[in-house]
This record gives C-alpha cells, sequence and structure tokens, in this order.
C-alpha cells in the first residue's frame, strides 16, 4: 500500500448508525441546538411573566391613596331698590321722571374638607 501523509481515508461509519450519522468531520444539521432553544423558552416565559405581573399591579391599585372631597357652598343675596318718582308741569305738559337705583350684595362661602378614604 501507498504511505502518502496527504492523502487520507475516512473510518466507515459505525454499525448500528443510521447512515444520516453525522461524523466528527462533518457538520451538524442547520438549526438550533437545544441549549439555544431552552434559553429562548427561558427567556419568553420570564417576558410574559413580567407582562403578567405587570398587569396585576396595575389592575390591583386600589386607590390606598385617595382623598374624599366634599365641598359646600353657602350664597346669600340681598337685593335694595330705590324708586324715586318726581312729576312736574312745565308748559302745559306734565312731565314725571322716575330714578331707580338697585343695589345688590352677595355673599359666597365655600367650605372644603378633604379627608382619607376609608
Amino acid at each position: 500500500m501507498h504511505e502518502d501523509p496527504t492523502r487520507r481515508m475516512e473510518p466507515p461509519p459505525p454499525r448500528g448508525r443510521s447512515p444520516d450519522y453525522a461524523g466528527p468531520d462533518e457538520p451538524e444539521e442547520p438549526g438550533l441546538s437545544n441549549r439555544i432553544k431552552l434559553l429562548l423558552a427561558v427567556l419568553v416565559a420570564a417576558v410574559i411573566g413580567m407582562g403578567v405581573a405587570l398587569a396585576v399591579i396595575a389592575a390591583g391599585d386600589d386607590g390606598g391613596n385617595e382623598v374624599v372631597t366634599s365641598t359646600e357652598t353657602d350664597t346669600e343675596t340681598e337685593t335694595e331698590t330705590a324708586t324715586e318718582t318726581e312729576t312736574t308741569t312745565e308748559a302745559g305738559e306734565e312731565v314725571t321722571v322716575t330714578e331707580t337705583e338697585t343695589t345688590t350684595e352677595t355673599t359666597t362661602e365655600t367650605t372644603t374638607v378633604e379627608a382619607p378614604s376609608p
């Protein structure tokens, strides 16, 4: 036999293995390895868990810091009307002059009470 170190032959595949067996020099099948698939599954589960936790926290906010506000408004209005009528006769005609003065005073008082909700 010729012993040329640049020429090598691969050993035959072991018995009992399928013909699709990838030997040490052959590349593995394309696609993601099981480790990468497991890592992606864990990351997806973590993202979904964070989303659910955020939704629960947002929905569970019962507003413990709410403040109940009660407002009362009292309004008083006073109106005074003064009417003065003067009738005079000038050059055979009767002239009537009426003056009316109206004064309105409005007082508004607002009371606001804030208390924490029970």
